[in-house]
């Protein structure tokens, strides 16, 4: 597509992927765990600005165990606070755009990484870190605060194309958590006419991935 589309294009699905809040409700900087008990005061929720709900543990006959909450009351937000964000090194420095974390949620085997998996997401869990997340969507390097709104990026998704990994997004699907990479089946087709006008040129993820500082 021409320049000046794709420029249009880029603007709008770089609004598109920023749907994720942690911590909605409250204003603060996220500062990392090294696990759900290390410093419990610092667990956040995960809110879906598509479906204005909070994505949690749940048990899944398909698929990996995550799923959206019935609601977002503030109640509800309160006791999913089992989100956080891992780094190796400093704990108390505030985490930061498009810094290499691992993102977790609860006790155990509590940190998400990808892999392959038949039916779902690829996505598994791990009992340690993966530093395969970053979080988009401010100046890479300043600090990232709940309530922002902000784009999720694994960088060890296949299947793209290239090298560069994946955005974490809503996605129906049939079985399993509603939840998908750009590059997931249909994905781009629920878009509407955002998703025709990017439908067969993937020169566009790496234009979003620039406008993000990658």
């Amino acid at each position: 597509m021409p320049s000046s589309t794709t420029d249009q294009a880029v603007e709008k699905i770089t609004a598109e992927l920023k749907q994720w809040r942690f911590g909605p409700g409250r204003r603060s900087l996220i500062l990392p765990e090294r696990t759900f008990k290390s410093a419990p005061e610092r667990n956040i929720s995960l809110k879906g600005l598509k479906l204005r709900k909070l994505l949690q543990w749940k048990h899944e006959m398909f698929g990996i165990n995550l799923d959206w909450s019935s609601n977002a009351e503030p109640e509800t937000e309160v006791m999913l606070r089992r989100w956080f964000l891992a780094r190796p090194g400093d704990q108390n420095k505030p985490i930061t755009y498009a810094e290499p974390v691992a993102l977790a949620n609860g006790e155990g085997e509590s940190f998400l990484r990808y892999r392959r998996r038949t039916i779902g997401i690829n996505l598994s869990w791990s009992a340690e870190p993966v530093y395969e997340w970053k979080v988009l969507g401010g100046t890479p390097g300043q600090p990232v605060r709940t309530g922002d709104n902000v784009a999720i990026f694994n960088t060890s998704v296949d299947g793209t194309g290239g090298p560069n990994g994946d955005f974490f997004v809503y996605f129906d699907r049939p079985a399993g958590a509603d939840i998908g990479w750009t590059t997931s089946p249909s994905w781009l087709d629920s878009l509407g006419e955002l998703g025709k006008e990017l439908l067969g040129d993937d020169a566009w993820r790496a234009a979003a991935l620039a406008a993000f500082g990658l």
